[in-house]
């Protein structure tokens, strides 16, 4: 039996100093995992970020990069949430034609690049949302934003929503698979706390991601098709410890919690936790996992800001290292991929994207690698 550990790093084909980093990133973890005797193999995870990868020229080049790099392909994602969920596309309630889903797209691009690889896999997995956000934020009614609806209306049309998702869901599924893909879906937060400029450029609110339960993904469609990212998933499981936190006035909490168990359809903690579901589960359905740690259920709050207080108050590491301890020997007897999203991005004083070098993948994963050789 393999018992290599299959990971996978982020890389964005169009960029060849990215591909180079990859590299040295590549045959320096692998390096790392010989030292705690933990045989490591690093694939390409492929991201389709707006602004750099999904740009027509960089689609091009990278269909360019990889005939000549080849890399070894391990995952692929799309921009995730909005317009990109899987319940986006014609006739959806809030669907907006001067805003297409770009799904199609990238489902072709990623089609493309499985045509140049040699010994391509077969099951590479590209994996969006499945349904929309909802908010507080937005008033009854407003349709207008791609992807968000107000708590009242996704109660209104929930049934409708769900029944359009999934039948796109498995019309898609048979596209992509004519072009080589898996197309499955990721496990988003259930809940997190952010700043979408979609809605509101200035105020930081509580965005709610429905459909996204262990009840609706404990579903034959998606077997084998789950992204499980454990980041995600340990923030949905310890939702409530921050939500009855003494850092949040009650006020503020009882009207959290009740947009939250009307949107979920749950009516109590009890029920909100059956439908986060046990780690288990989701590793027997899953076709890939995203590994990072979890700070928090905020994204990204101005450090010393009162949202960072409340719902990323510092040293707060939510995802247990036995998960990842289990993550691993999945990984190991599956050949199932494990990618590493750790922030790699970052930005100079005047505002200039850095060169990525994946030093954060080493030292998140150097002490894993040596406490999990220890339970051997």
């Amino acid at each position: 039996m393999d018992k290599t550990l299959h990971l996978a790093l982020p890389v964005m084909l169009h960029d060849e100093v990215e591909i180079a980093a990859f590299k040295e990133a590549q045959d320096r973890i692998r390096r790392l995992g010989d030292q705690y005797s933990v045989e490591t193999k690093v694939g390409a995870f492929l991201p389709y970020m707006p602004g750099f990868s999904r740009k027509p020229r960089n689609l091009a080049l990278a269909v360019e990069n990889q005939t000549i790099h080849q890399l070894p392909l391990a995952a692929a994602e799309p921009p995730i949430y909005g317009q990109h969920s899987l319940f986006y596309g014609p006739g959806a309630l809030t669907y907006d034609e001067s805003k297409p889903s770009g799904l199609v797209g990238i489902i072709d691009q990623v089609g493309k690049v499985l045509e140049v690889t040699k010994n391509a896999p077969s099951n590479l997995i590209l994996a969006p949302h499945l349904g929309p956000m909802v908010t507080p934020l937005i008033q009854r009614g407003d349709f207008s934003k791609p992807g968000f609806f107000s708590p009242e209306d996704f109660d209104f049309y929930r049934d409708r929503i769900w029944r359009a998702t999934t039948e796109r869901f498995s019309d898609l599924k048979q596209y992509a698979k004519a072009k080589g893909v898996n197309l499955g879906v990721e496990y988003a937060p259930l809940v997190t706390h952010e700043i979408h400029p979609d809605v509101n450029k200035d105020v930081t609110g509580q965005y709610i991601i429905p459909l996204n339960t262990w009840f609706e993904l404990n579903n034959p469609l998606f077997k084998g098709s789950i992204v499980f990212d454990v980041a995600h998933w340990a923030a949905s499981h310890k939702l409530r410890e921050f939500y009855e936190s003494d850092r949040v006035p009650k006020e503020e909490r009882d009207k959290l919690k009740n947009d939250l168990f009307r949107t979920l359809a749950v009516n109590d903690w009890d029920e909100y936790q059956e439908g986060v579901g046990g780690s288990p589960s989701y590793i027997d359905s899953m076709g890939a996992a995203h590994i990072s740690q979890a700070d928090g259920i905020g994204f990204r709050p101005e450090l010393g800001s009162l949202e960072q207080i409340k719902w990323n108050p510092r040293g707060t590491e939510l995802v247990p290292r036995t998960l990842f301890y289990q993550l691993f020997d999945n990984s190991r007897e599956t050949g199932i991929p494990l990618a590493v999203e750790e922030d790699y991005v970052k930005f100079d004083a005047a505002g200039n994207r850095l060169p990525i070098d994946y030093k954060e993948a080493d030292a998140f994963l150097e002490p894993l690698f040596q406490t999990y050789a220890q339970t051997k």
